[in-house]
């Protein structure tokens, strides 16, 4: 079990932890743990996630690594993660990606 403690401040994750500790869920449209953002699954991101539970793929820009952040900005979306676990809305957090991450489950 991974304890709550010091997750409550702005935070960077590694990709394990965060996945061990939000779990992100299945996509019932894909089969994986990403959201597209078009089509149905986005629908199902806008229309039915709780919003405490939804992360953003985030393009890092040139030369930059891409980001999973939590909350929902359409506008820089390369994907979405609805996890089990909710974030604090307050609390900042970012998961640096060193691959792209569909995750099966």
């Amino acid at each position: 079990m991974i304890e709550d403690e010091g997750l409550h401040d702005d935070a960077t994750f590694d990709e394990e932890f965060w996945f061990a500790y939000y779990n992100p869920i299945k996509n019932p449209y894909s089969g994986y743990c990403l959201f597209e953002t078009e089509g149905e699954s986005s629908k199902l991101v806008a229309e039915t996630a709780k919003f405490d539970r939804v992360w953003t793929w985030v393009d890092g820009g040139e030369g930059e690594i891409d980001l999973i952040v939590n909350g929902y900005y359409p506008e820089y979306a390369k994907g979405y993660y609805i996890t089990e676990r909710s974030f604090i809305p307050t609390q900042q957090i970012k998961v640096p990606l060193e691959r792209e991450l569909y995750y099966e489950k």
